[in-house]
């Protein structure tokens, strides 16, 4: 696995900076690679993997639609996080049709951590990321392709481990896309931004 080191942003204006190591993706590896994948371990089709999968999915989903936290064993927990379609102002209870999902949070089981970190090799890149220069142009596309392909936001935080961006990059290129009229921000968040929709456009 290939990391690189990232200023903590809490230190970036200090003499003695610190520094976390983020991982260095190499690809996103989509459902249809999962699913051959899964297929060339066994005596199954993949059209019945596929169907296992997307039922699997929807259970999982309907239990989130009821805001319970869902436990996968071996993998993690899933839990639904909520914000509102513009600022709450009053105590009082909010029109619910004021109240939107806004993500799903994940936290994995000490199981699946403690098997990612068996036998694990970790090498610095040889790329350096911290001040990538990828265009905004170029950013488009690998978000359209790759990230909201799964997703329906994202943070900076995000935009900035996903694209291998440091902070202030990653700032930029978010008023760039903004300007750009490809991302707009959250009106419940404004630390988080979503696809603005051709139809918006």
């Amino acid at each position: 696995m290939e990391y690189d080191l990232f200023i903590a942003p809490n230190t970036r204006e200090l003499e003695e900076r610190e520094y976390y190591p983020s991982v260095v993706h190499a690809d996103s590896v989509d459902m249809e690679t999962l699913l051959i994948e899964t297929v060339g371990r066994g005596m199954i089709l993949k059209s019945e993997v596929e169907f296992v999968v997307n039922q699997f999915m929807d259970v999982v989903a309907s239990h989130l639609k009821k805001g319970s936290n869902v436990t996968i064993e071996g993998l993690g927990r899933f839990k639904v996080t909520l914000g509102s379609e513009g600022k709450i102002t009053s105590s009082k209870t909010p029109r619910s049709n004021k109240i939107r999902v806004k993500g799903v949070q994940f936290w994995p089981e000490k199981e699946l951590v403690d098997y990612m970190n068996r036998n694990q090799e970790f090498k610095r890149t040889q790329h350096p990321t911290q001040s990538a220069k990828i265009s905004a142009d170029d950013l488009k596309v690998k978000l359209r392709t790759g990230w909201f392909k799964y997703h329906r936001m994202i943070t900076r935080k995000e935009l900035e481990i996903f694209a291998h961006l440091s902070t202030s990059t990653a700032k930029n290129r978010i008023k760039e896309l903004i300007a750009m009229n490809f991302l707009k921000r959250l009106e419940s968040n404004r630390a988080v931004y979503e696809l603005v929709k051709p139809s918006d456009r």
